[in-house]
């Protein structure tokens, strides 16, 4: 059965902003504003007192180079975020983080409504996802002129390099830009599993795991890739092995 509401939360967007979006998503019959969450200004540390299905963030006009220096430890809670951003620079990060909503400035009501409607859409899908098991199926990768479309299945293994991953696929690599975490959770976890502080593999394209000295592996891939697991994830990666067996 399909929920009736939504709960929303506003960050501290600030004087009109704030009635303005307050004002449009009161008018929405399925959004329940949520007033004593006592959101900070962004970047924002968890806990909140209330979790809602969808925050609502404002960038103003940010001195950051990216999005998710922005959202902060917004984008470890559960909820949905809608972005409300002066222009379209950060359209392609958004998608990346799987944001729900983007809107720019100056707020047009019409645009804004459409945002939050499709917002709801994916506040619910991603419920039913996440009974029914189901991951998403591709990720989308910005290379200078072109955005490539990766299928999930695809990926061999990814690695994070200051702030950014390198998402190996078919001899092939990607550049993403943002958290390794943010990367990590939208993955199927029975599938990608993290055996360093910056590698996470695809387990199906795992040979062998070599034992290279006491206590320490490296794990060869189909193609000869050699990959090290660092002890604090072996056990994790063991266990996966046992699981499948």
């Amino acid at each position: 059965m399909q929920r009736k509401s939504i709960t929303v939360g506003l960050t501290s967007l600030g004087g009109a902003a704030d009635k303005e979006v307050l004002s449009l998503l009161e008018a929405d019959p399925e959004c329940t504003v949520i007033r004593d969450s006592g959101f900070p200004q962004i970047p924002a540390a968890p806990p909140f007192k209330t979790i809602p299905d969808l925050i609502v963030v404002d960038t103003g006009s940010p001195s950051q180079s990216s999005l998710v220096e922005i959202l902060g430890d917004l984008t470890t809670l559960p909820s949905g975020l809608l972005v409300i951003a002066p222009d379209e620079r950060f359209a392609v990060e958004a998608y990346q983080l799987r944001v729900c909503g983007y809107v720019t400035k100056p707020l047009v009501p019409e645009k804004f409504s459409n945002a939050l409607e499709w917002a709801k859409i994916q506040i619910r899908r991603k419920e039913i996802e996440q009974r029914n098991e189901h991951p998403p199926e591709r990720l989308m990768v910005k290379s200078r002129n072109h955005i490539h479309l990766i299928r999930i299945d695809d990926i061999d293994w990814i690695e994070a390099n200051a702030g950014y991953s390198w998402i190996h696929t078919k001899g092939k690599k990607y550049l993403l830009r943002g958290k390794m975490k943010c990367l990590e959770e939208s993955l199927p976890d029975n599938r990608f599993i993290r055996i360093h502080r910056s590698l996470i593999v695809n387990v199906d394209r795992i040979r062998e795991l070599q034992q290279i000295a006491r206590g320490e592996y490296h794990a060869i891939l189909g193609d000869g890739t050699s990959l090290a697991v660092s002890r604090s994830y072996r056990g994790k990666l063991f266990s996966v092995f046992v699981k499948g067996s």
